[in-house]
């Protein structure tokens, strides 16, 4: 699947590149999903999130240690784009053509991040399938990065607007993009889902 995950990053940068030159001043100083940060600093993690790999190698099997290490170097990448304007920062975004691995833990970050900023600001956009059911499994499969894997332990998981389905359980139920979300730790993503599995769900997301 590397090729095809690749295309499929190429694609999202792309599509999130379009989109977010688009907003207006005020867009991007409005909140997003991801606490605390603006649509301007979710823009400024996408153009180079943090060497994943790296905080790793500095916190083996301590998952509390390696989300402090995650949450310093996110705001610091945030950081380095302080006092940019919007302008710069595309630019910067534009500049950075290299196109990380793994492929799709990519992809996975910068489409979630996208409906970060696009769920709030009230933009939806029909997500292609095979990006969704490609980060679907990723986030699933996660312990660390998206804790997906925790949070669908017991349950089984069924997306109605594309071929999606896992595990054995208590049902939950939605579009893949709410799913998606929901179990990458978005709370509000909860609201568009169904299901005899959703209040458990709905208490394993903090």
């Amino acid at each position: 699947m590397g090729a095809e995950a690749r295309e499929m990053l190429q694609a999202e940068r792309a599509d999130f590149r379009q989109f977010v030159a688009t907003l207006t001043v005020e867009e991007w100083a409005a909140p997003t999903l991801c606490a605390d940060w603006t649509v301007r600093d979710v823009v400024a993690h996408v153009v180079g999130p943090p060497d994943v790999s790296a905080l790793l190698r500095r916190a083996p099997g301590a998952v509390a240690h390696f989300g402090r290490q995650m949450d310093r170097a996110n705001a610091d990448r945030v950081g380095q784009f302080a006092g940019m304007s919007k302008e710069q920062i595309l630019a910067a975004y534009d500049a950075s053509k290299r196109v990380e691995r793994p492929y799709v833990q990519v992809l996975t970050d910068k489409l979630i991040h996208h409906q970060d900023i696009r769920r709030p600001l009230g933009h939806p956009r029909i997500v292609p399938a095979e990006r969704v059911e490609a980060s679907l499994r990723r986030v699933i499969a996660s312990r660390w990065i998206f804790g997906g894997r925790a949070r669908v332990d017991g349950l089984r998981i069924e997306a109605t607007d594309i071929h999606f389905e896992h595990g054995v359980g208590p049902t939950v139920t939605g579009s893949g993009e709410a799913l998606l979300l929901a179990l990458a730790g978005r709370r509000v993503a909860l609201d568009d889902l169904d299901g005899e599995g959703l209040a458990l769900l709905r208490s394993r997301i903090a």
